[in-house]
């Protein structure tokens, strides 16, 4: 596995703690937008280490690389 892969898996998993973060009900919309520029940041993230790595399946998009 690569870096780039290895810091995408990170990444991959932070986004879903994101993603369940966002999705939590409980959690009032004005403390939801505070965390908004960390979420942009994973998302670029993500982005730039699929760029690097480039050849890639949809799998490994959605559950990392193994």
């Amino acid at each position: 596995m690569t870096a780039d892969q290895i810091e995408y898996n990170k990444l991959l998993d932070r986004f879903y703690k994101a993603l369940d973060y966002f999705e939590n009900e409980d959690i009032p919309w004005e403390e939801k937008e505070k965390q908004l520029e960390n979420y942009q940041a994973i998302l670029n993230g993500l982005n730039n280490c699929l760029s690097k790595v480039k050849i890639f399946t949809d799998d490994e998009v959605l559950g990392g690389f193994k």
